[in-house]
């Protein structure tokens, strides 16, 4: 598979997967067990002006993001022909509700914008970080909690400032920056850190490099086991 020029994002790890990070927590000897995963998705939209008639063009549409899903269900199910690492790992990414927020300027760049973006429209984000989310149930069912997911136009923080971040997950929570080819790489990227699924360093093109490019595609069966369990 070539490899595209370094146009790289960067996905940060949040608080829950720094804590938990459960790699190598599972028995390495059983099958993954095929689960979805429903996914919520909001946009930011600014709010109507007085000043402007013309809306600006939506950050993600509906048909985007059922289109972004099914590229993730393809690299999290298939195997990367001619690949010896890469595993077929039985996760679907399912549909949920997408809707649009207007909460904050749909930049993320302190703990209370990412808050902001998880309230209701017109609230602002709690000076106390969240109560912890309770672990998933490993045994009551192949469907996993939903994650709620948000499109933003810039992510400047995620626990650490920086000048360039593709997506921020805490819990089952996501922000995430809309970038067209990238799309499904990245969500499933998030995704997995929200199954505890931690930064992998030992290979350029794995789905969970640091670094979200068009050619990473592979999920390894450990990997796999812990996205799946």
């Amino acid at each position: 598979m070539s490899r595209p020029s370094r146009l790289a994002l960067i996905a940060i790890l949040g608080f829950t997967c720094l804590a938990v990070g459960c790699k190598g927590c599972f028995d390495s000897g059983s099958a993954p067990t095929p689960v979805t995963i429903p996914i919520n998705a909001k946009v930011y939209v600014k709010p109507p002006s007085s000043i402007s008639t013309t809306p600006p063009p939506p950050l993600m549409t509906e048909d985007e993001f059922i289109k972004l899903l099914s590229g993730g269900n393809t690299i999290l199910n298939e195997k990367t022909l001619g690949s010896t690492t890469d595993t077929a790992c039985p996760v679907t990414l399912s549909q949920g509700s997408f809707g649009t927020f207007s909460n904050g300027n749909g930049v993320i760049a302190s703990w209370w914008d990412f808050e902001a973006a998880f309230l209701g429209n017109g609230a602002t984000g709690t000076l106390f970080p969240t109560p912890p989310e309770p672990p998933e149930p490993t045994t009551d069912g192949p469907t996993l909690a939903v994650r709620e997911v948000r499109v933003v136009k810039e992510i400047s923080w995620c626990n650490t400032e920086s000048t360039l971040i593709g997506g921020c997950q805490i819990g089952h929570r996501i922000v995430v920056t809309p970038h067209a080819t990238l799309d499904s790489i990245l969500w499933a990227h998030e995704i997995g850190h929200s199954r505890t699924l931690l930064h992998r360093y030992d290979s350029w093109v794995a789905i969970m490099h640091p670094d979200i490019l068009n050619d990473h595609f592979e999920l390894s069966q450990s990997e796999c086991k812990t996205y799946a369990r």
